[in-house]
């Protein structure tokens, strides 16, 4: 004859399968709050990545220590070069003075910077500006004269020449070019010529 299910032999199983197996507790999902969480409970390992944004993180709470500044690639936000170069224009057609070319990979905004002397005769001037792949940069504001005989510098000794822009450039290859003519008497340059592109800085 078969024995009767007791509430003694219930609970007798039930100790038995506690013994043997553990407990293991359900929690609903979306049911546990920072209210439930002991502060400093939670650590990096717990945290999946790309889940953690910005906005949960508390003003000022993450220094220098906390950044491992070997994991930022800056090559792909940042594109630089430079050029050292002369030129003897003999007309007041344009020549080359030295050329930087930049491939961003983003869109990005340039900064160029050129300097220099200017060499000749007595009187002797000429004027230089930038070029974006072939064209103009900036056609009026972006050419300067140097070795002007009305503002009362001469070639006699070395003039200085120094002239900045700064431009949108796109994500491809863009050449920018340093150009100067003559525009009186024999003169020649000496240049140096930076570019600098930062991404994501173009509006």
């Amino acid at each position: 004859m078969r024995e009767k299910l007791t509430f003694a032999n219930v609970m007798s199983s039930v100790a038995v399968f506690l013994a043997l197996g553990g407990t293991a507790l359900a929690v609903k999902a979306n049911t546990v709050g920072s209210r439930q969480i002991k502060d400093n409970s939670i650590k990096g390992r717990d945290v999946a990545d790309g889940k953690l944004k910005g906005k949960a993180l508390k003003s000022g709470t993450i220094g220098a220590r906390e950044v491992d500044e070997s994991a930022f690639d800056l090559e792909y936000f940042v594109k630089s070069g430079s050029d050292d170069s002369s030129c003897n224009p003999t007309s007041t057609a344009f020549v080359n003075c030295g050329t930087v070319t930049l491939s961003p990979q983003e869109p990005s905004k340039a900064l160029l910077v050129a300097g220099g002397g200017q060499h000749g005769t007595a009187g002797a001037s000429g004027t230089c500006k930038f070029r974006a792949n072939g064209a103009d940069l900036v056609p009026d504001d972006g050419s300067v004269s140097v070795g002007d005989p009305s503002t009362g510098r001469t070639a006699l000794r070395t003039n200085g020449m120094g002239l900045t822009a700064v431009t949108a450039v796109g994500p491809e290859l863009v050449t920018f070019d340093l150009v100067c003519n003559e525009t009186s008497d024999d003169v020649s340059f000496d240049t140096s010529f930076s570019a600098l592109a930062i991404g994501g800085t173009a509006g």
